[in-house]
């Protein structure tokens, strides 16, 4: 069911963030919130997001950058027309005429034959030819146009360069302006993660009802590949790095395997499960005393030995 069909959402009185049920513009159509204590052939699932505070709805992405989005087309809209006419240029031919049938007969044949881009004018030694061309004061332009795709960046949460506008130079500005869109994207990466599990859920317990077979408390992992594929990169190598920084600290007792492991899984950005198993000291000795690369924290562009 679509969104516009929803026209009231009922919550309990003592918190608007409960919905009980939800009635829809069809008369007297109204669909209870999932109960999974409950037998209910037919209910609703409401996922709200950029939901403001006392509010049941939640607002799409669009909503702030809508209005800013309109203003950028119709300003490059008004400037693609004036730079149209800015080289759309008339002829205004000056004589002393001696009575209006002359300069109407002189302006007919021009208007007949009007010159064309590279033709060749003969014009009356006492005629004055002049093009005029329009002052658009259009130096401001590109400032106003950055100012609109900053309105659209921000409620974007993306950088500039993401709009072909890189304001710099340099590549570290861009990097670092990447940084928090990253993690915005993963931030709704895993609330669909959740939204996803959450559906999957619903659907197996209500399979269950009609199958003994399938087990309602079945767990559910739903995985997706990382938003950047720079922080794999880094994080492998800082992981082995640290594997081989590590490891003489183990081999002398200093530290236990646990916390070994634990230091390497930290690193790698994944946490250590508690049930893992193996001796350290032999599994990860080749790869860490391998370890020869380096990575810049900064930029993260991988180094390795005798390289520039």
């Amino acid at each position: 069911m679509a969104a516009e069909n929803i026209d009231t959402t009922v919550t309990k009185g003592n918190d608007y963030r409960q919905a009980s049920e939800y009635q829809t513009t069809e008369v007297d159509v109204t669909y209870p919130v999932y109960d999974h204590n409950a037998s209910q052939p037919v209910f609703l699932v409401h996922f709200p997001i950029n939901r403001l505070v006392g509010s049941v709805w939640g607002e799409s992405d669009l909503t702030a950058v809508l209005t800013w989005i309109k203003r950028y087309t119709a300003w490059l809209e008004d400037r693609a027309r004036l730079n149209r006419f800015r080289f759309a240029f008339l002829w205004i031919v000056k004589r002393a005429w001696k009575d209006e049938p002359e300069r109407m007969k002189r302006e007919q044949e021009l208007r007949l034959n009007p010159p064309g881009p590279r033709s060749v004018v003969t014009a009356y030694p006492d005629e004055e030819w002049e093009a005029p061309a329009p002052h658009l004061d259009s130096s401001d332009a590109n400032t106003d146009g950055l100012a609109l795709k900053k309105m659209i960046g921000g409620g974007f949460g993306i950088p500039m360069h993401w709009l072909s506008e890189p304001e710099g130079s340099t590549r570290t500005t861009a990097e670092a302006a990447g940084l928090p869109t990253f993690k915005r994207f993963e931030q709704r990466q895993r609330w669909f993660k959740r939204v996803v599990v959450r559906v999957l859920e619903i659907a197996v317990r209500v399979r269950s009802d009609y199958d003994a077979k399938i087990d309602p408390k079945a767990e559910i992992k739903v995985n997706a590949p990382d938003v950047s594929e720079r922080d794999n990169a880094a994080l492998a190598l800082a992981a082995n790095q640290n594997a081989a920084a590590f490891l003489p600290l183990l081999e002398k007792k200093l530290i236990s395997a646990d916390e070994f492991l634990r230091l390497v899984y930290r690193f790698a950005g994944e946490t250590w499960p508690p049930k893992a198993k193996g001796n350290p000291a032999k599994d990860v000795a080749p790869a860490a005393q391998a370890a020869g690369v380096k990575v810049d924290a900064q930029m993260g562009d991988v180094k390795t030995p005798g390289a520039a």
